[in-house]
């Protein structure tokens, strides 16, 4: 998960996240011609309701437990959601606390999100 939040939310948020997202999702190459993706996951717009639906999609698929007469449901789709934070503490905390803050604010958010 990638949260940003400080003074660039006050940029342009659709220019400034349709440029980060195209380029964690552009390729590069390498000097003999060879060209790979940039990143090994797909970078998504959260702020945009159709990639947030498809982000929470995934691909998952039932798969068998090794040694246990179980089926539990893998997830095979690498991907990163991206999105600006609204709110941040009115104080300077420590970066640990501030980054449980924002994976609690991300885990809210997504979770009071339903699709019609």
């Amino acid at each position: 998960m990638v949260v940003i939040g400080g003074g660039l939310t006050g940029t342009t948020k659709l220019l400034f996240m349709l440029s980060l997202t195209n380029e964690m999702n552009d390729i590069i190459g390498r000097m003999d011609g060879d060209i790979f993706p940039r990143l090994q996951k797909k970078a998504y717009n959260l702020d945009a309701k159709d990639e947030l639906k498809t982000f929470l999609k995934g691909n998952s698929t039932l798969v068998n437990v090794s040694g246990m007469n179980r089926m539990i449901y893998y997830d095979s789709a690498k991907r990163i959601g991206v999105f600006f934070i609204k709110s941040l503490p009115a104080k300077p905390l420590h970066w640990e606390l501030m980054s449980l803050h924002f994976i609690c604010l991300t885990l809210k958010n997504l979770k009071q999100t339903t699709f019609k």
